[in-house]
């Protein structure tokens, strides 16, 4: 079996993009709240979108925005500040699904112009 996973959950920041020295290549990086079963919890996730898919979610995804994503668990492991190992999940994204409506953004007010 392959290692696919879906999730459903709200963009918690902005997509940024990360710059790549000497490579063609290009990433997107952004987090997402997974809801649990009880939702009394929520799970955050980090998210790796590659090549294509980064500019695709650069232009699309913004934070607060539902949305559906499906692609590869990996286990990234690391050491924190104290040495210890860590290991830290990240879903590399195959592909996304905007759900729900468009987050809202709040424009500045138009004075009004008055009559004197």
């Amino acid at each position: 079996m392959n290692n696919q996973v879906t999730f459903a959950g709200r963009v918690g920041q902005e997509p940024q993009e990360i710059a790549l020295n000497d490579s063609e290549k290009s990433l997107a990086k952004f987090s997402l709240a997974v809801k649990t079963f009880d939702d009394e919890e929520v799970m955050w996730l980090d998210v790796e979108a590659w090549n294509g898919t980064s500019k695709k979610v650069l232009s699309l995804i913004k934070k607060g925005r539902e949305v559906l994503i499906s692609g590869r668990l990996r286990i990234n492991k690391f050491a924190d500040r104290d040495g210890m190992p860590r290991e830290k999940p990240v879903v590399v994204l195959n592909s996304f699904y905007l759900c729900g409506s468009k987050p809202q953004i709040e424009e500045p007010k138009k004075q009004r112009k008055t009559k004197a």
